[in-house]
């Protein structure tokens, strides 16, 4: 490492696969948020059913939908996991394919070379850094490119990587 450019050679692993993919996060609802849902669609449920003059007890249909609602929520979390364990395989099979990656960090960009290839990103493609569990998130528009914290040069912290990449991607 020099002050003009950063080197490092390393290869990925499934953790960093992992945080890549745990990178984009919708927005959380908020409390509230959850509440006035669950309010409008019992209300909606009630006046639904009154419409209708269902006979049907009213407990028993909000324990329906409540059931319902819980069985939806175990398969999506369900399907989500064995989705994601599915990607970071692909992901790890096309990381021992490619080899170590050498990754070179200029004020031109980024360049990555492996055995299989390269590539040249501008620090205009950049759209941000994120700090993650054991690695650090190059954001690409939609996709990141994990950094693991363990191949940055002997003496850097994950702090003045950062800091170096971001005086990098904001000069002129």
């Amino acid at each position: 490492m020099t002050q003009d450019r950063i080197e490092l050679q390393y290869v990925t692993g499934g953790d960093e696969f992992l945080q890549a993919l745990q990178g984009h996060k919708a927005p959380d609802f908020t409390l509230k948020q959850r509440v006035l849902v669950g309010i409008a669609v019992l209300a909606g449920l009630f006046l639904f059913a009154w419409q209708f003059d269902w006979v049907i007890e009213m407990h028993l249909l909000v324990l329906g939908v409540l059931a319902g609602a819980f069985l939806v929520l175990v398969y999506w979390k369900w399907s989500h996991q064995r989705l994601v364990k599915h990607v970071v395989s692909i992901a790890m099979r096309c990381s021992a394919n490619q080899g170590p990656l050498t990754v070179t960090f200029t004020d031109a960009g980024i360049a990555v070379s492996s055995e299989v290839g390269s590539s040249e990103t501008s620090w205009l493609a950049v759209d941000g850094l994120v700090p993650a569990r054991s690695c650090t998130l190059i954001n690409l528009g939609t996709t990141f490119m994990p950094i693991p914290d363990e191949a940055l040069p002997v003496g850097m912290s994950r702090e003045a990587f950062i800091a170096h990449l971001e005086k990098w991607k904001s000069a002129p």
